[in-house]
């Protein structure tokens, strides 16, 4: 997801399953988006948000 962001510039938007040390496993989706300065991507900021109450 990361690479995706530098290399394209653009929100990424994305579901994966995290797998607790209980062995649940809990869906999660996270977006991403590139934080730019002088139009050059200087980094990424995200959010993580659970799927299931």
């Amino acid at each position: 997801m990361i690479d995706q962001i530098l290399s394209d510039g653009e929100r990424v938007v994305v579901e994966a399953d995290l797998l607790t040390k209980h062995g649940e496993t809990i869906p999660y989706e996270f977006t991403g988006i590139p934080v730019e300065d002088d139009n050059r991507v200087i980094g990424v900021v995200g959010i993580g948000r659970r799927l299931s109450p």
